[in-house]
């Protein structure tokens, strides 16, 4: 791998990751944003990183509500409006803001 295959802003991050791979590249958060940039834009307008809204807030992630909770590390706790149950939702996870 090199510059000429690979940006290095994606390079940097994806040599670190093939040191040590996890079972997916979702699971690191730093490639996980390196390869984000290069993403279409058009397809993610409205929707932002879950990590970016405030406690408290609501947004809509799989046609469902929920009100974010706590940061848990790579997990925001969240309350689903409709039934009140708590999931975990990666903080990367693109959202729509209410």
């Amino acid at each position: 791998m090199n510059e000429s295959i690979f940006p290095e802003d994606v390079l940097v991050p994806l040599l670190r990751y093939s040191q040590n791979p996890a079972a997916s590249t979702g699971g690191d958060q730093i490639l996980f944003n390196a390869l984000r940039k290069y993403d279409d834009q058009h397809a993610d307008t409205g929707r932002i990183a879950l990590f970016q809204l405030n406690e408290g807030s609501s947004f809509v992630f799989q046609n469902r509500t929920f009100t974010r909770g706590t940061l848990r590390r790579t997990r925001v706790l969240c309350t689903d409006k409709a039934s009140q149950r708590l999931y975990t939702i990666p903080a990367h996870a693109l959202v729509e803001a209410c």
